[in-house]
């Protein structure tokens, strides 16, 4: 394994730790650090992911640092987890810098291939710890309390983005929330369910979002979302259409009947065209 560079005075080699033996999985062992409230700000890597790196770090060994804080795991919770399905005992660092948040989001967010839903999933939790609204989780001392809109900026995020991940958090079901962390679902549309579906629907669409099938998860969203029938729809757009738009040739043509005409055709047309209605956008 690649020595950590002398240069970087944040990051000490932990000399205390035993390496793992490559290629000899062992039955597993218990991790004997929790994870930093920090590193929780990010969704952990999924089973299937853990499974891939277990095989990789058992073929090849282990390549990241699992970086301590306080200590607790602050990165690299994936590679920790991975280790200990193996019977191993990670390589880790010690981090001494000042700035532990600005490390994480680092080696996750910022670096990671996260989706925008995600980043906003973890700048309304930042925001909310925090606040103070986390009183279960106590941060680091030197951490100083980060507003909506200050986490907005860390993750790259809008403000308003911050806002519908946070009403998620508090007013969704659990599963909706983690398929949101997942990167299967957006804030836009976790809003929305949130808004009008029960619990129960939350967690229809989540399983199927958790699936990862697009058609059943469009056609599901377009019935929860979209309640009204394509032909009551239909008919509801094309009378107000009709409606305007009689008002106003009704008003600047009063002596001309052309406008009847074309209401009549307006008509015609509407009852004939079928249309379908698009699934709500990620």
């Amino acid at each position: 394994m690649t020595d950590v560079k002398e240069t970087n005075d944040n990051i000490i080699p932990n000399p205390t730790e035993e390496k793992g033996t490559v290629g000899v999985p062992t039955s597993p062992v218990q991790l004997e650090w929790d994870f930093h409230p920090l590193a929780n700000f990010f969704p952990l890597m999924d089973d299937e992911g853990i499974e891939m790196l277990c095989a990789d770090i058992d073929k090849d060994g282990q390549y990241d640092l699992v970086f301590l804080y306080e200590g607790k795991i602050l990165s690299g919770r994936a590679v920790a987890k991975a280790c200990a399905m193996l019977g191993r005992i990670p390589d880790t660092a010690e981090f001494t810098g000042d700035d532990p948040l600005g490390f994480i989001l680092s080696k996750n967010a910022l670096r990671q291939h996260f989706k925008e839903s995600q980043r906003a999933m973890v700048a309304a939790r930042l925001a909310n710890m925090c606040q103070g609204e986390r009183t279960d989780l106590q941060l680091c001392a030197n951490l100083h309390k980060v507003s909506q809109s200050e986490a907005a900026d860390k993750l790259r995020v809008s403000r308003r983005s911050v806002i519908k991940a946070n009403r998620i958090i508090t007013d969704g079901t659990p599963e909706l929330v983690s398929v949101i962390d997942a990167g299967k679902l957006s804030v836009s549309t976790g809003i929305q369910l949130v808004r009008v579906a029960s619990q129960e629907l939350q967690n229809e669409i989540a399983a199927i979002a958790k699936m990862g099938d697009k058609k059943a998860l469009a056609a599901a969203l377009r019935k929860t979302l979209n309640p009204v029938s394509t032909s009551q729809t239909l008919e509801s757009r094309a009378a107000g259409f009709c409606s305007g738009l009689g008002k106003v040739m009704a008003r600047d043509y009063p002596s001309n009947n052309e406008h009847i005409y074309v209401l009549d055709k307006l008509i015609k047309w509407a009852r004939k065209t079928k249309v379908e209605l698009s699934p709500p956008q990620e």
